[in-house]
């Protein structure tokens, strides 16, 4: 239908042509309304609505910019388009695109598209924090009897060490 149309596609609708690398952003009389994944093709009537497109181009980071982010949040679609993680104070997130590690990430709120890779976030508690074991009774090589107790306080410092513990690095 596109194709037939032609040259008169453009007096009554709106072609979103999204590239491979780029996520649209619809606008209807300048709010958004939609976001289109990476590749899709959608028309839209020009009726008493102005439509708009606006492409964003995915970028090697895939980082959501922080005005796009916001913009999202507010539709509410922000979880469905991109991973959304929030690292606190005294804490530290890592950033795994594909299962690999990509960056740390330093407190704040992060958001990045989830399209065309697997996204995901951990986030590391950097605060001192304290393990306690009681209650432990041990039996001295004299048949003394004593009842031990165990306090340690731990912090971590590297929150990447941490996230490879137990698994095999690539």
């Amino acid at each position: 239908m596109i194709e037939r149309l032609g040259a008169e596609l453009g007096l009554s609708f709106v072609l979103a042509d999204i590239g491979v690398e780029e996520v649209g952003l619809v606008s209807k009389s300048g709010k958004l309304e939609d976001v289109l994944a990476p590749g899709m093709r959608k028309l839209y009537w020009k009726g008493l609505v102005s439509v708009t497109i606006d492409k964003v181009s995915l970028g090697e980071s895939l980082q959501v910019p922080d005005a796009v982010s916001k913009r999202l949040q507010q539709l509410g679609v922000l979880e469905t388009a991109a991973l959304a993680v929030t690292v606190p104070t005294e804490s530290a997130g890592l950033l795994f695109i594909d299962g690999k590690l990509v960056r740390k990430l330093e407190p704040g709120a992060y958001a990045f598209w989830n399209f065309q890779k697997n996204v995901s976030a951990e986030v590391i508690e950097l605060r001192v924090q304290t393990v306690e074991v009681s209650g432990q009774e041990l039996l001295t090589k004299d048949k003394v009897s004593l009842r031990i107790n165990l306090a340690a306080s731990i912090r971590i410092i590297d929150p990447v060490a941490v996230a490879y513990q137990g698994r095999e690095v690539q």
